[in-house]
């Protein structure tokens, strides 16, 4: 989740200037060809957000798993103590 937070806040801020490049594109306030620049950034950011959204949906799942393998690590591990100690008393 340590690693999700920034990527979840660095959407937040894409997302925020898709709007305001949409919104300049759609007013067309930029002047002249402005609006065509405005409306290339917008897709530029879309493609950002996307991108990171992705990763945001590979990060968390990884994390979890990561831990849940961890714990069936540790569970193996102190079956195998308990498995060689029995073996060790009842030799």
């Amino acid at each position: 989740i340590g690693t999700a937070a920034p990527l979840l806040g660095m959407t937040g801020t894409v997302t925020g200037m898709i709007a305001s490049f949409a919104g300049l594109a759609e007013a067309g306030s930029v002047g002249g060809s402005g609006g065509t620049v405005a409306n290339g950034i917008a897709e530029a950011m879309i493609t950002t957000a996307v991108g990171l959204i992705v990763a945001l949906l590979a990060v968390i799942p990884q994390s979890v798993f990561n831990r849940w393998s961890d714990e069936i690590e540790l569970e193996i591990e102190e079956a195998n103590s308990e498995i060689v100690e029995f073996i060790l008393t009842h030799h």
